[in-house]
């Protein structure tokens, strides 16, 4: 399936995880694949995002293949979900 957005979440963190079940909830046309990447991350799958990048910042990636970071990962999820910038 092709994806607007792939976004790397850790699932061992409880604010990033209750906003990715937020966004999960939202995201009723499945616009958005959520990787948890304290389960058996793979860099090579995801754009040689490394886990250490990964947990130190949002990553996520476009269907495009860019990489986007940080609030921008949030703000593309919220517009995919149809909720805009809150």
């Amino acid at each position: 399936m092709n994806y607007e957005l792939t976004f790397l979440y850790d699932g061992d963190c409880p604010l990033c995880l209750k906003e990715t079940n937020f966004l999960k909830s939202k995201d009723t046309k499945k616009f958005i694949n959520f990787v948890d990447i304290s389960i058996g991350y793979h860099p090579e799958n995801f754009k040689n995002i490394s886990y250490k990048q990964a947990m130190k910042n949002l990553h996520g990636i476009l269907g495009s293949g860019e990489i986007i970071v940080g609030v921008d990962v949030l703000a593309y999820s919220y517009e995919l979900v149809g909720l805009g910038w809150i």
